[in-house]
């Protein structure tokens, strides 16, 4: 008899430098969700009257009109651009790069051979979310704000360079919106087990986050606000399935292991839903998580 196939991963093993757990922070983008609508209007609109004050009328006005010209013809041209389902990251609609075509399921591959075996949900996970609120009207530009990003950054940074150590699986970064401002920045992270969090969460980067915060919070200030939440689920408890979305959470989870070779390598955990492995399926919510053959 044969044995059983693996899943069919997504991507290819990549070798070299494992890409970063997280991009790099955009302040713009930041800083522009920190403040309500109305009050970025407000900002174009005083911007505007000072190019009137200082310009003549057709210079002052040319920079918003370059501005709306280029905003409205990128739109329609992306809306109109057909998506390439053979190879989504050559599309020029920049809304449609990275997007996984399909059906694709994350599963763990294998710590010494790479491979995903065809048990789904066979290895325990720790999902770790870890979040900051900014209670205040300047939003993430309050006072403490810098110095919260900063420590978050140190982290990230901590993760990347050292993620095996921690036993860290993956990490994707959010934004609230349980408030106008979207002032609410979350961390979603996956760790092999409670052991490894519980490492990352002594060690030196976050130890300083926290006495910084500890002070912060001893002078006074009260208007930012830090929280986590840890789950640890067992293997067979936990199912993903991603339909035509560029890769999230754990289907964006990418760390290193050996292959046949005793290369190492690094992987991510995206497999095709579609493709089954000998008896396993990745069809259903019970498929993925192991658990058709009790229910027949």
């Amino acid at each position: 008899m044969k044995p059983p196939r693996n899943f069919s991963p997504v991507f290819e093993p990549g070798s070299g430098a494992l890409p970063p757990t997280l991009p790099p922070p955009k302040p713009l983008l930041l800083i522009k969700d920190s403040f309500k609508l109305r009050t970025l209007l407000l900002f174009g609109a005083i911007a505007q009257l000072l190019l009137l004050s200082i310009f003549p009328y057709w210079i002052a006005i040319f920079p918003a009109c370059l501005l709306i010209f280029h905003a409205v013809g990128t739109t329609v041209l992306q809306c109109f651009t057909t998506p390439s389902v053979a190879d989504p990251s050559e599309n020029e609609n920049t809304w449609m790069q990275s997007v996984v075509i399909g059906r694709s399921s994350a599963q763990i591959p294998s710590h010494y051979t790479g491979n995903y075996g065809s048990t789904p949900s066979a290895q325990p996970i720790v999902v770790f979310h870890l979040g900051a609120s900014f209670n205040h009207p300047l939003g993430l530009v309050c006072p403490g704000g810098k110095e919260v990003g900063e420590y978050f950054q140190s982290m990230t940074d901590a993760l990347d360079k050292r993620g095996d150590e921690f036993g860290l699986l993956g990490a994707s970064g959010f934004r609230g919106m349980n408030r106008e401002s979207n002032n609410m920045l979350l961390m979603v992270m996956y760790f092999r087990n409670v052991e490894g969090l519980r490492k990352f969460a002594h060690d030196k980067e976050h130890r300083a986050g926290w006495k910084w915060f500890s002070d912060f919070q001893a002078k006074g200030n009260h208007h930012i606000g830090l929280f986590h939440e840890t789950f640890e689920v067992p293997a067979g408890n936990w199912e993903t399935i991603y339909l035509d979305s560029p890769p999230t959470l754990l289907g964006n989870a990418k760390f290193t292991g050996l292959d046949g070779n005793d290369e190492w390598i690094w992987s991510s955990t995206l497999v095709d839903a579609d493709h089954s492995a000998g008896p396993a399926s990745l069809k259903g919510m019970m498929d993925r998580m192991g658990r058709t053959k009790n229910l027949n």
